[in-house]
């Protein structure tokens, strides 16, 4: 879950200090009150979560639980509730009950959530006991966050940074073999195909270097507006996805923005199709 997840965690530190607006009072039977169990729905996977309004002595008070993040039930304060809508900026909540269901989004990007009222706030299930690591061969910093996983080849690793530099480190001690800088923000894994390495940057530019010295082969942008209508935008959700080319024989197939596959030669980066 760490594709939809990790970045929350700043999220849930940063609100705490709102917990204490005002809260409006509420009616005896309040229609909120108990606790709602659901999922929260990313592009790609879902995770449990759960609220919880409590009755105080001021009106409601919202707390909330995901598994996934081991918050096993977080103290959201006093519920600000409008008619049918809980809202919690600081969160990006904003749920609308309709009878024994609610509905809205959650954090940022806003996330769809699905709940219904019932059930007990999730819990984290317990963590086996492992056995220790063993001790790292090389640690090294790149200057620069990494998205994407490290591709070892023939004793080199190959990975992208977010300052646009991708490195060539030998995996034996982390040195370097060489470095080569773009443009552009590099979020997703590279593929190594014979003499080459080959990686999609942010703006969607399939990028094709020597194995050798990290010597530019060949640059292709995928974007095609005319499969598209409008120009490409950077990824606006925080697990920066990428598209990873794959190669058979002589030809690289690789998806973008403009909804295409495109399929191009390895040698010189045109297009076949």
């Amino acid at each position: 879950m760490k594709k939809i997840l990790g970045p929350l965690a700043v999220f849930f530190f940063a609100v705490q200090g709102l917990a204490g607006d005002a809260a409006p009072a509420v009616a005896a039977t309040d229609p909120f009150e108990g606790v709602w169990t659901g999922r929260v729905i990313a592009p790609n996977a879902t995770t449990e979560i759960g609220f919880a309004f409590t009755r105080t002595s001021s009106g409601l008070g919202a707390k909330f639980a995901m598994p996934a993040m081991f918050v096993p039930g977080m103290n959201l304060g006093p519920a600000r509730i409008t008619g049918d809508t809980y809202v919690m900026d600081g969160l990006g909540i904003k749920l609308t009950r309709a009878g024994d269901t609610m509905t809205g989004t959650f954090a940022n990007p806003l996330l769809r959530v699905e709940l219904h009222h019932g059930g007990e706030l999730p819990v984290a299930p317990a963590q086996p006991r492992l056995p220790d690591s063993p001790a790292p061969a090389w640690s090294r910093s790149l200057g620069a966050k990494i998205w994407a996983s490290p591709i070892a080849a023939e004793g080199i690793v190959y990975i992208g940074a977010v300052d646009g530099k991708f490195h060539a480190l030998r995996a034996s001690d982390g040195d370097d073999r060489w470095t080569w800088t773009g443009p552009n923000p590099l979020f997703g894994e590279a593929l190594v195909a014979g003499d080459r390495v080959c990686f999609v940057d942010e703006a969607c530019d399939l990028v094709c270097l020597a194995r050798a010295d990290g010597a530019p082969c060949w640059r292709v942008k995928l974007h095609d507006e005319k499969f598209a209508a409008v120009p490409e935008s950077k990824n606006s959700t925080f697990n920066h996805r990428t598209a990873t080319p794959v190669a058979f024989g002589d030809t690289l197939y690789v998806g973008s923005t403009d909804h295409s596959v495109y399929a191009l030669d390895l040698a010189t980066g045109k297009p076949r199709w």
